[in-house]
């Protein structure tokens, strides 16, 4: 079983070939302002029904530069699951999910 990252649509194939069909995922980024791997996300959904290719977005949340962003609406999520769930966390769990 092999991985890739960072291959085009016919690297994907020459990559399968070349391990016998043995890659099971490929990785590449992807997210919803970054699109450019698009055509690869398809070759893997459609390997994927049969050959079992999966696609791993890096950075599908928009990266390092929207941290903060995700941080302010995160703690508030995480306060609701647990209040959804009856759990109490700690305040060092709570302070974990505000990094």
């Amino acid at each position: 079983m092999a991985g890739i990252s960072n291959a085009g649509v016919s690297q994907i194939d020459v990559a399968r070939e070349v391990l016998g069909g043995r890659v099971v995922s490929m990785q590449d980024q992807f997210w919803p302002a970054f699109r450019s791997s698009r055509g690869e996300l398809e070759q893997c959904t459609n390997l994927g029904l049969n050959l079992g290719l999966s696609f791993l977005p890096w950075s599908p949340l928009g990266g390092i530069a929207n941290v903060e962003d995700l941080a302010a609406s995160r703690s508030a999520s995480i306060r609701d699951s647990a209040a959804g769930s009856h759990l109490e966390p700690t305040a060092d769990q709570f302070a974990l999910s505000s990094v």
